[in-house]
């Protein structure tokens, strides 16, 4: 399961920065997305018809996502992440985007692939470290 590679991401994570983590998370989630791609098109159509699924699809999905905000927690409590921000908000947005472009366009050639995948690993990641509002005049 992915659960396995999120795991060993964040325990290598240690030592690198939050946006680096972060993006090699983006990298390798998008990529188990693909390389699962029949299984994880079925889960997400199938879900609407079964609500045991649903139950199980969710329960894996909120369980990833705890992990990933407690380590997002450890870093804001180290320092790293602003202490007001919402880091479950912004695991979400992370990780669902990421489905999403998955289901939009997993099944598109490598040359439409890999810049979405390029560009919400880099790009998706600094937004959501650094936001889209102007810096402060310093």
């Amino acid at each position: 399961t992915w659960r396995a590679h999120l795991e060993r991401i964040l325990a290598d994570g240690a030592g690198k920065p939050v946006e680096s983590v972060l993006q090699e998370l983006m990298f390798d989630f998008l990529k188990t997305l693909r390389e699962n791609a029949e299984m994880v098109r079925f889960c997400a159509t199938e879900r609407q018809r079964n609500p045991e699924l649903a139950a199980f699809h969710l329960q894996k999905i909120e369980e990833n996502h705890h992990l990933l905000c407690d380590f997002l927690r450890t870093r804001q409590e180290a320092g790293e992440i602003r202490p007001e921000a919402d880091v479950s908000t912004a695991a979400g947005l992370l990780m669902g985007a990421a489905y999403s472009c998955f289901l939009l366009y997993g099944e598109h050639d490598d040359s439409v692939w890999n810049p979405i995948v390029d560009g919400l690993a880099g790009s998706g990641v600094d937004v959501v470290m650094n936001g889209i509002h102007p810096c402060p005049a310093v």
